[in-house]
């Protein structure tokens, strides 16, 4: 890729695109290889020249996707100097671009946002145009990654006419995967599957291997979101044999990665293990964290399935403490979901029951924190406008003061001016307070209509957890009294992975509805969280407890729920109690009764799922026997401690 120094400098623009070109298109697979060709190039170009940016903006990224960070931080210093020059407006938005990239190799992917939104407000209207589709691009990852689709998907169809209008494979066929992508997630597979054909074409007309490594990859993607098990299969094993033909060790433990949680998925957990521990070796080697995550999971899952169990928690824990040393709360919480999934079919109960409580005590944080967020961005945004309100107010204030001090130098003879101005400035001042009080009650109703938002749950309409405790926030004091039942709905996941998100979200708002449609007004039901509901009931007799479950069950089962030409039957687990327990009448917090009926809940999915286990009565005299009793309340009915009762399902006593 080296050329001599007066070729360079007569190369022409276009020559030097294609250069580019052909530079970031090997650097797909071997990026620090390709960035010692850039800076090649770079010692021929004239100093401070448009060229020159370009070539140190592709070196940055180039040296970001190697994981170089030291080297590409130094860079960034390189690019100080072309403060005052001709192009310092566009060194300084390659620069943000070039930050912001070495934060998204490293997963801090809400900094990279944040530098990327400075990026693009620096960014100048007639930018170049590499430039532009550089930020465009790396914007749309991001959000991608962040999980906001809608922005995501904005972003990447803005880039994908920039990429169709630069002409480069490699850009275009880049865009149209990840636009893909997004669409899968938005539920369009339609529109992704016609999006990766395009791409498919334009990689296949240019031979790189890379390219087709990705639209290989892509489309496996693809073919597991439409559950056809060989498919996934035939194209991460096509994408697999591309990345080695590319030479690129990334692209190839990524895909190894791919293929052993296709393998997973068809129960071939020997295959799944042997192409896990290949992809950890190449993740290790190369310093990828985000491989050695998924990898090590796969693996560790792989190993528990094998009934190596010990050895498998330890590759999970592994995959864990990585995604914790990031702060991918998110990542955390899948793992833990699957990993009890794992476990309960393994055997492992107790196992099972500690990843599930994590999972949950996770998506708790979660939802914590997001709520968090969105308050904190209302206020912010409450507060500028007040901000803005008071200044203009202070203007308007020293305007007045200093028409005071030129009405006082005035002669004797224009006091009946003055009067007539100092009730205009008294008329003023009025009509302003009645506007700051005005938008002060606007404000404080604005606060009211969130503090109920945040209560309710946006998908069913049911209360949230965060109105559940403050409903109960008197118990604690004097211990709870209430029926609690806590219902998971049945094979949820298979739902979504056959029919959809669009179809899950369909199944909870109907739940959500059939429930309350059998509750009275004293009764509450919530949305405790993915597919689980509580309902808390008060004022019943104790006896009423098992009819009020087994009516929950055929409230449930009721009818089948009808989706895309499909009809779906909907069951539930239930675990209940109703408090103070018997016989003792101990008082529980209202989190001790949480954790007793989630006790039951895992013995009624353990037991065949559609089917409701209670706790009728609870021998225990203190809160360490309850928390003894909750951690293992099988043992406790086995030795006589508690007594369980336990209902079917309408479909389960109908078999």
């Amino acid at each position: 890729m080296a050329a001599s120094a007066s070729a360079a400098q007569a190369a022409s623009p276009s020559a030097l695109d294609s250069r580019i070109e052909a530079i970031e298109l090997a650097g797909r697979g071997q990026p620090l290889a390709a960035a010692a060709d850039v800076e090649r190039l770079l010692q021929s170009s004239a100093a401070f020249s448009s060229e020159q940016l370009e070539l140190l903006t592709a070196k940055g990224e180039l040296l970001a996707a190697a994981r170089q960070a030291d080297a590409a931080r130094a860079l960034l210093r390189s690019l100080d100097a072309w403060r005052g020059t001709v192009h310092a407006d566009d060194a300084a938005t390659a620069a943000l671009l070039v930050a912001a990239r070495i934060e998204i190799e490293n997963g801090n992917m809400r900094t990279a946002d944040g530098l990327l939104v400075k990026t693009a407000a620096r960014m100048r209207a007639d930018a170049p145009a590499r430039l532009r589709l550089r930020i465009l691009a790396a914007h749309a990852g991001a959000k991608k990654e962040l999980g906001e689709l809608e922005q995501a998907m904005r972003l990447y169809q803005e880039a994908l006419a920039a990429a169709d209008a630069l002409g480069q494979p490699n850009w275009r066929v880049d865009m149209r995967c990840g636009l893909a992508r997004v669409y899968l997630q938005a539920g369009q597979p339609a529109h992704a599957e016609r999006l990766n054909r395009e791409a498919l074409v334009i990689a296949e007309a240019s031979g790189d291997h890379f390219l087709l490594y990705e639209v290989h990859g892509t489309e496996g993607v693809l073919l597991d979101a439409a559950n056809d098990s060989a498919g996934v299969r035939r194209e991460f094993e096509a994408a697999l044999e591309q990345a080695r033909l590319a030479h690129a060790p990334s692209a190839e433990s990524l895909a190894l990665s791919n293929l052993s949680d296709g393998y997973l998925k068809n129960g071939d957990y020997k295959t799944a293990l042997a192409m896990a521990q290949k992809a950890i070796a190449l993740t290790r080697q190369l310093g990828d964290t985000d491989g050695q995550v998924v990898s090590l999971f796969n693996a560790g899952v792989a190993l528990i399935a094998l009934h190596e169990i010990e050895l498998g928690k330890r590759h999970v824990a592994e995959s864990i403490a990585i995604d914790e040393r990031r702060g991918a709360l998110s990542s955390m919480s899948v793992s833990y979901n699957e990993l009890g999934s794992y476990l309960e079919r393994a055997g492992d109960a107790a196992g099972a029951v500690l990843a599930f409580h994590r999972y949950r005590d996770l998506t708790d944080a979660i939802v914590r924190r997001d709520e968090q967020k969105a308050l904190i961005e209302l206020q912010e945004h409450f507060d500028a406008e007040r901000r803005s309100r008071e200044l203009d107010l202070l203007g308007r204030q020293n305007a007045l003061q200093a028409e005071q001090l030129h009405r006082q130098a005035l002669q004797q003879d224009l006091w009946w001016l003055l009067a007539g101005l100092c009730a205009a400035s008294l008329a003023v001042l009025w009509w302003l307070h009645r506007r700051v009080r005005s938008a002060n009650t606007l404000l404080a109703a604005s606060n009211r209509e969130l503090a109920m938002q945040g209560e309710r749950d946006p998908l069913t309409g049911l209360a949230n957890r965060r109105h559940f405790h403050g409903a109960m926030a008197s118990a604690d004091a004097q211990g709870f009294a209430a029926a609690l039942f806590l219902i998971d709905i049945d094979h949820f996941k298979s739902i979504n992975d056959r029919h959809g998100h669009a179809a899950g979200d369909g199944v909870l708002v109907e739940v959500a509805q059939r429930l309350s449609a059998m509750l009275d007004s004293g009764d509450l039901a919530v949305r405790w969280g993915g597919e689980e509901f509580l309902v808390a009931i008060r004022n019943r007799r104790r006896d009423d407890t098992e009819t009020i479950a087994e009516r929950l069950l055929t409230a449930l089962n009721a009818r089948p729920f009808a989706v895309q030409g499909h009809t779906i039957e909907i069951t539930a687990s239930i675990g209940y109690a109703s408090f103070p327990l018997a016989p003792l009448r101990l008082p529980v917090s209202v989190e001790r009764a949480v954790q007793l009926v989630d006790a039951a809940l895992y013995l009624a999915k353990s037991n065949g799922r559609n089917r409701a286990c209670g706790i009728s009565s609870l021998l225990a005299r203190g809160d360490g026997e309850l928390d003894a009793a909750a951690s293992a309340l099988g043992n406790a009915a086995a030795d006589g401690r508690a007594v369980l009762a336990s209902v079917r399902g309408r479909l389960e006593m109908a078999a």
